[in-house]
């Protein structure tokens, strides 16, 4: 199994605008993909809570992470319209993306 991590820079005020792609376009899209395991959306936790915890705000503030049975498999969505198309869509509201791959060593769902 590998994950790809994707890290998104969104300027504020496209927050609602980049979920939506994400929900209603990235997701679906790659879900459909053979391979394909999961994925979790994630979000930064707000100032506050990121205080509580005495960390800092990471400037790219949302994580999706996506997860195919191999590497091959996942370079196969990377090649596809349907990839070019969302992720197209979510650099219209995001300024930044930054992608980071992994081999999964232990995983509980």
């Amino acid at each position: 199994m590998v994950t790809l991590e994707l890290k998104w820079l969104v300027p504020q005020g496209n927050e609602t605008a980049f979920e939506t792609v994400i929900k209603n376009i990235f997701i679906p899209a790659v879900s459909r993909q053979p391979g394909f395991l999961g994925c979790a959306f994630l979000r930064e936790f707000d100032d506050a809570a990121l205080a509580k915890m005495g960390v800092a705000r990471d400037p790219h503030g949302y994580r999706l992470n996506i997860s195919f049975e191999t590497e091959e498999l996942r370079l196969c969505w990377a090649e596809t319209p349907e990839h070019d198309h969302a992720v197209g869509q979510a650099l219209k509201v995001a300024t930044e993306l930054v992608a980071c791959g992994f081999d999964v060593i232990a995983n509980k769902p």
